[in-house]
């Protein structure tokens, strides 16, 4: 392999790890596979699916590959990497029958090589390389470079899961907290159960909901409501006579947590199996309503075959159906006493103990939230910070000289290892401000010093896109406030500023008092922010759909540093002119 080549192959390492969609990872593997180390003319890359692996990504011939699927037990080569977990290449496939007959014909194969990219002690999928009628001649150096780009491509990977799995963890709390707390101010059975549907449909975990009260008297479901998740026809209308139940004489021995072919024998609450053929339902679950030991109805969820769910996913869908039978036991309680001639006391005060109760809950939630990101960040930092401790001293040749190119691969993990320790850093500090132990460090400051420290840090994300750099301002002005925090503030502001403004553009930092406030405006040329997302720009973990990353923390947090120095922060902006960010402080 020439120097150029192995320049080429360390480029799109490089291009791996700044990519943050699996799709665009594998195309730029097979890519470099076949151009760069194996010189193949065709690469692919199946993931696994089912008991097989399904064609995923490919060099060229796309939409050929994406119909293919491996099924190891009829295809000798790939069972065989995967009983082995290890690299298999084949010279000269003529003299080798581990090849189907009918692909060696179709693709005129030569040769061939195929590599497993393990996650999780799994194969998660495999590479492809072949020739179309030239065998490749792969030598072992090739195969071994092959090899390793796999396996970089598979840490993106593995990386790339870990931070959607926490981002979306997270994400499901503040849903929870949002539901419960929408549930517990709705005052009708109608805005309960909408509310109910819309919390469960959203996450994707059915493709159809039904509510049923329980009528007491025939000792019978009664339909309530229904939903579907994609604005079709409804499946089922209250006039309905086709009857999804039969009569249940004992409700409350429905199963919490279940799915099943809704038509099995055996099936706690059998649907007719013509509705479910007519409508493709293969799964079913039962929630049932029970609130005060009482059941008062009936949540079921109809979906594929393939909406089993995680036992965590299930164990959401049985909160929320704990939530929504509190909210029905409210609203119907409430029901009835509008209609009551008189309200009784007793009744009124066991209401509110049960809104207090909601409230607990939510707190308690929302401690649990910041606990696990505080545990998680502590958990997280420790190992980072070995890995930074071990690249340091590979970069300082201790343990022996590095050549360029392997010191280029260290200063690049590096970068990552930093970027993801202040992430960490970042969320901590969140943690810490909702649980409301972040202490501050008060002193008097020159405020000067504290803008020339923030934009001397980013100077670099300022020259990458050779962007213009203005602070105007009096020096000299004297501000008490916590030096570290508030820099940190900037630091997000300007930081934002670099993300959102192209490459020469003006960002611009003015400062200056103002009837006994010290205001500092950070001003840039670039994006600007839709109206339609701007009353949520400071919402906790939310994100504008615009191409940046991030942990969607840094406007929230910095706005609440500001309110903790008794000051504010606030915004103006305009969508394709840019955006001002206010800071105001107390001099």
């Amino acid at each position: 392999m020439s120097t150029a080549q192995l320049r080429n192959v360390i480029d799109m390492t490089k291009v791996i790890h700044s990519r943050f969609d699996i799709a665009e990872i594998i195309q730029v593997l097979v890519n470099t596979l076949a151009a760069e180390i194996t010189q193949a003319d065709l690469v692919s890359f199946f993931v696994r699916e089912g008991r097989g692996y399904r064609g995923f990504k490919c060099n060229i011939l796309h939409d050929v590959v994406v119909q293919q699927y491996i099924d190891p037990e009829l295809d000798v080569f790939a069972r065989g990497i995967l009983d082995t977990r290890r690299t298999d290449y084949i010279p000269h496939v003529a003299a080798d029958d581990r090849i189907d007959s009918t692909k060696k014909k179709n693709f005129d194969i030569q040769s061939i090589l195929g590599i497993p990219l393990i996650l999780d002690d799994e194969v998660w999928g495999m590479a492809f390389a072949h020739d179309f009628g030239r065998p490749m001649n792969i030598t072992r150096e090739q195969i071994e470079l092959a090899e390793a780009f796999v396996s970089m491509a598979g840490v993106a990977i593995r990386n790339h899961y870990m931070f959607e799995q926490k981002k979306r963890w997270i994400q499901q709390q503040q849903n929870l907290l949002d539901l419960s707390g929408r549930l517990s101010v709705s005052t009708t059975i109608e805005q309960v159960v909408k509310v109910c549907a819309e919390g469960i449909l959203q996450e994707d975990r059915a493709t159809s909901l039904f509510v049923h009260l329980y009528d007491e008297p025939t000792e019978s479901l009664r339909p309530l409501f229904h939903g579907t998740g994609s604005g079709q026809e409804a499946l089922f209308r209250r006039e309905s006579t086709e009857e999804l139940f039969e009569r249940i004489p004992r409700l409350s021995e429905v199963p919490y947590m279940e799915r099943y072919n809704p038509w099995a024998e055996g099936a706690a609450l059998p649907l007719r199996q013509g509705f479910c053929s007519k409508h493709g339902v293969e799964s079913a679950m039962h929630l049932p309503l029970i609130t005060k030991d009482r059941t008062i109805g009936l949540l079921t969820l109809l979906g594929p075959a393939d909406t089993s769910g995680t036992p965590e996913e299930l164990e959401v869908c049985k909160l929320i159906s704990e939530l929504t039978a509190a909210a029905l036991s409210n609203v119907m309680h409430t029901a009835q006493l509008d209609q009551a001639v008189k309200l009784s006391t007793s009744e009124l005060v066991q209401a509110n103990m049960k809104l207090e109760e909601l409230v607990r809950e939510l707190r308690s939630a929302d401690e649990i939230k910041n606990g696990f990101i505080s545990s998680l960040s502590h958990e997280l930092r420790t190992p980072i910070t070995s890995i930074k401790g071990t690249i340091d001293i590979l970069l300082r040749d201790i343990l022996g000289e590095v050549n360029r190119e392997q010191r280029e691969l260290l200063q690049m993990a590096a970068g990552s290892v930093t970027h993801l320790l202040e992430q960490i850093n970042d969320l901590l500090d969140f943690a810490k401000l909702g649980s409301g132990r972040l202490d501050l460090t008060w002193s008097e400051t020159a405020f000067d010093e504290v803008v020339k420290e923030a934009v001397t840090m980013l100077e670099p994300l300022f020259l990458k896109k050779e962007q213009q750099i203005r602070v105007m301002g009096r020096p000299g002005i004297r501000v008490r406030l916590d030096r570290l925090r508030i820099r940190q503030v900037l630091i997000n502001l300007l930081s934002n500023a670099n993300k959102f403004t192209p490459h020469y553009g003006r960002i611009e930092v003015v400062y200056e008092e103002q009837d006994g406030m010290l205001k500092v405006a950070v001003r840039d040329n670039g994006i600007g922010i839709p109206h339609s997302k701007q009353p949520l720009i400071f919402t906790k973990f939310y994100q504008v759909d615009n191409g940046a990353h991030g942990t969607g923390i840094g406007l929230s947090f910095s706005k609440e540093l500001a309110e903790l120095h008794g000051g504010c922060l606030t915004f103006e902006s305009l969508e394709g002119a840019g955006s001002t960010f206010t800071l105001t402080l107390p001099i």
